[in-house]
Formats: structure tokens, sequence, C-alpha cells
């Protein structure tokens, strides 16, 4: 009996902890969506203005900012917290 009662309450706090929100990950995730659409435009664009350069600019120091502790995560890691931001 308290096998199996120590089983289900691991079991419950595992499940309690993989869905908590991460939200300086979500906010790193969030970033780098600015970053990737913003380089697509630029990419697609055929004049390259300098406001354009310097906002890729500034999206790409707040990506590295918002990610910094997340640089060393596995992708096991990383699709946990992504699973848990896309809830």
């Amino acid at each position: 009996m308290i096998k199996i009662s120590f089983t289900i309450f691991s079991i419950a706090v595992l499940m309690s902890c993989s869905s908590k929100k991460d939200e300086q990950f979500c906010s790193c995730l969030s970033a780098s969506e600015d970053l990737n659409k913003a380089s697509k435009q630029l990419l697609r664009s055929t004049r390259v203005e300098d406001s354009k350069v310097q906002e890729l600019g500034e999206l790409r120091e707040k990506k590295e900012k918002a990610c910094a502790s997340y640089t060393k995560i596995t992708a096991e890691e990383s699709r946990e917290l992504r699973s848990a931001c896309e809830d």
C-alpha cells in the first residue's frame, strides 16, 4: 500500500513539474520568433533599409538576453519547456 501511494505521489509530482510554464523561456521563444520573422522579411526584400537592419540588431540583442539562461539545455528539456509555453 505504501509503495503504491509513493508511486502515485511521484507521478503527481512529476506531472505538476513538467506542466509548469517557464515564463522566461516563453519570452525566449517569443523573441526568437520575432527575430526569425524580421530576418525572413529582410531576406525577401529587394531593398534593405537602415531602419530594418537596426531593428534586426535590436531583436537579436533582445533574443540573446531572453535566451541567455537556456544556451546549454538539452533538446529534450527544450521540447518540454516549449510544450508548457504552448499550453
